[in-house]
């Protein structure tokens, strides 16, 4: 090969930053000493090339294993939020059936999960429990439950933390109060739209009643709306 000599270089990453430790390459250069800038240059363009595809490499696999956790964590969310739109269509089919119409939403689904839950329970003064439970004990399971909201311990106290809503103007989640005993304030339940509304009647414990009926319609006081900051 004439004056054309044959130059055996190895890469050391420690040394040169610029490619792995320890490559082994062969580089052909002039053998004059006014053409060893030449032999120095071939190294480096050389060493940095290599050392830019050894990177794409690495990053290249970083990339794929992103993609791969990016999906895995996209078909969990959505199975997540399948399995609770399932949950929703059981409870509008199931308060569909309890209301006698048709169910297609509902807004608080916890509230209406956990009423559906304690349908049956006996009546029991002053009771907060599954063994029995009375009115504003049934309300203030219900609103901590359901909005992690703490209510007072009566019907009358609870109303006090609440803003007077016309029964026009019910929306599901407000409380319904009625004047049953001397005219003050005895009872309360959860209104749940449809003209219905959740509580504990001493007869018949947690139940689902219509405001219409002769009974609560006569004794029916106002609606309220628990405040914000309670």
């Amino acid at each position: 090969m004439g004056n054309i000599k044959r130059f055996h270089v190895t890469i050391d990453s420690e040394k040169s930053r610029r490619g792995p430790r320890g490559f082994f390459c062969p580089i052909y250069c002039n053998a004059g000493g006014r053409n060893r800038t030449n032999y120095l240059f071939q190294y480096r363009i050389f060493s940095a090339a290599r050392y830019v595809i050894i990177n794409m490499r690495k990053y290249t696999v970083i990339k794929i294993l992103l993609i791969f956790i990016g999906i895995f964590c996209f078909h969990l969310a959505n199975a997540q939020d399948s399995d609770k739109e399932q949950e929703n269509l059981q409870l509008c089919y199931q308060y569909s059936k309890l209301l006698n119409c048709e169910v297609e939403s509902l807004p608080y689904p916890d509230m209406y999960q956990t009423i559906y839950e304690w349908l049956g329970t006996p009546y029991r003064y002053s009771g907060d429990c599954k063994e029995g439970v009375d009115c504003s004990g049934f309300v203030c399971m219900l609103y901590k439950e359901s909005f992690g909201v703490t209510l007072a311990n009566s019907s009358a106290e609870i109303f006090k933390e609440t803003k007077p809503v016309k029964k026009s103007a019910l929306k599901e989640g407000d409380l319904v109060f009625f004047k049953i005993k001397k005219k003050k304030i005895s009872h309360v339940g959860v209104y749940i739209g449809h003209n219905k509304f959740a509580h504990a009647s001493v007869q018949n414990g947690v139940i689902i009643s219509d405001l219409d009926e002769p009974y609560y319609k006569k004794y029916f006081y106002k609606g309220g709306r628990v405040k914000k900051g309670n």
